[in-house]
């Protein structure tokens, strides 16, 4: 009797025979090949006498297929009722799943750690102990569909999303790099204060570009020929701008001469890389930008602080809408509800402990960026309702009693993002009792207000985007309060 049937003993009843059909496919994912076993769906047991090997790419696809359909023509079990089984979603196994997908089998996947717990042996760690794990998870029946998971446009929002945020650091990193460059050739040139000049900004680039950049350079310049080159960069008030830099020239520590030419070079090409990646960013935020546009998500951008990246952000994480569960489990995942610990029987209360460590953080970060939003501004149509916005108003009550302002703004937040995505409506005064003159108003100056956040990314509305949809929404709701 295998450790998978000695352990599963334990659960009552037939689990995996009521849950699958037939063959359960257990795959632990490499780049190169994956480790696969199969399980009976009624005897809890391994099926081959040792795991396969099955190479990531087509040769193997087909291996595995032959194998399935001998194992299912041996014990008698449809091929095309098989499960495949996999631990989490690697980003090298994407189009395995996909052909899988493709040829009619059912795709789940079960979380990492918990396939961890559930190994027989938590100390050790061999291929064999890894399938035993994710046969264990998906048995006491932790596993999830991962065509939910892979919904083509939330894929692609999600790919795109993180790309994004790796572009981000790695111009951070960059700055860091060209930093060291300037503090050689011009020192103090990206401190504001000093140069009256702000960093990395268009103007910066295009001084810093300069074939004659350097502090010895500008200090034998002439006021109104730095002026000049100053306007011509694009800086606001470009005298004043030009008289700080021949100052800061002047004061400034000079390079040794035969080391500038070589640093100058060095920095221009710098500089093409920081473009190129800068341009790449753009491109990535316009995209996120036109697949946010195509789903619900376009809603969450009704409310004041969260911008568009922000937006596609959550949705990103929290995939396609029609899966998703209710507004507390979302916010337990999102790691904004803290924990709780109880002993001692029903009778003693339970004892509240810190927020979960086990969460996914980067939509954490996001929802808590989105409550710093919230509380920052001021929804458009103040001056005109003169209401403060229900989120903003509940992060003042909360912190005037001491409380925690931001988990709990962090869940109030959450239930109205649930709201907003599944009834695909604006963030508006609920519970108010505005006039129907300040209702219109609210709802004409939130408009007007998404559609300028839209255009800078150049979305417009049109037939085949949620923007085109809520206008003609808005023209119903407005005919009708008039």
């Amino acid at each position: 009797m295998s450790s998978l049937r000695k352990s599963m003993e334990q659960v009552n009843g037939n689990i995996l025979g009521a849950r699958f059909k037939s063959i359960l496919v257990v795959m632990d994912c490499a780049k190169r090949e994956h480790i696969v076993q199969f399980v009976h769906p009624a005897k809890h047991c391994h099926m081959l006498p040792h795991a396969l090997k099955i190479a990531n790419s087509e040769p193997g696809m087909e291996k595995l297929i032959h194998q399935l359909e001998k194992c299912c023509k041996t014990n008698r079990l449809k091929c095309k009722d098989a499960t495949f089984v996999i631990e989490d979603l690697p980003s090298y196994c994407r189009n395995f799943i996909h052909q899988l997908q493709q040829r009619g089998f059912k795709v789940c996947y079960v979380n990492a750690q918990k396939a961890s717990h559930y190994r027989s042996n938590e100390r050790a760690s061999s291929d064999e102990l890894d399938l035993d794990g994710i046969a264990r998870t998906a048995i006491l029946g932790h596993l999830h569909d991962a065509d939910k998971k892979n919904m083509v446009l939330y894929q692609a929002l999600r790919f795109a999303v993180r790309e994004r945020e790796r572009l981000i650091k790695e111009r951070t990193a960059h700055e860091c790099v060209i930093h060291t460059h300037i503090d050689s050739l011009f020192p103090g040139f990206l401190d504001h204060k000093k140069s009256y000049i702000s960093s990395f900004a268009e103007a910066c680039i295009k001084i810093m570009s300069r074939k004659d950049f350097s502090a010895q350079s500008y200090a034998r310049k002439k006021l109104p020929a730095l002026t000049v080159i100053i306007n011509n960069a694009g800086v606001m008030e470009p005298a004043k701008a030009a008289s700080k830099l021949l100052q800061l020239a002047k004061a400034t520590l000079k390079m040794d001469p035969e080391l500038v030419v070589s640093m100058q070079e060095r920095l221009h090409m710098n500089l093409k890389i920081f473009d190129a990646r800068q341009n790449a960013i753009v491109a990535e935020e316009k995209h996120i930008a036109a697949l946010l546009a195509q789903s619900p998500g376009f809603y969450l951008t009704s409310i004041p602080g969260i911008s568009i990246i922000l937006a596609a952000k959550i949705m990103s994480e929290f995939s396609d809408p029609a899966f998703w569960k209710s507004a507390d489990k979302m916010a337990s995942y999102a790691g904004v509800i803290p924990r709780q610990k109880q002993s001692g029987g029903s009778a003693k209360a339970p004892v509240t402990l810190s927020l979960p460590k086990a969460c996914n953080r980067f939509l954490k970060n996001a929802l808590m960026s989105a409550v710093k939003g919230c509380k920052r501004y001021d929804h458009p149509s103040i001056t005109v309702c003169g209401v403060e916005h229900p989120l903003k108003k509940h992060f003042k009550k909360i912190e005037l009693r001491g409380g925690y302002s931001f988990t709990s703004t962090a869940k109030k937040l959450l239930r109205t993002i649930h709201e907003l995505v599944l009834k695909e409506d604006i963030y508006m005064p609920r519970g108010e009792n505005l006039p129907p003159a300040k209702f219109i108003a609210w709802v004409e100056m939130e408009t007007r207000a998404m559609m300028t956040k839209w255009a800078v990314y150049g979305v417009t509305p049109n037939d085949d985007n949620k923007l085109g949809e809520w206008l003609k929404k808005k023209d119903q709701i407005l005919n009708v309060l008039k």
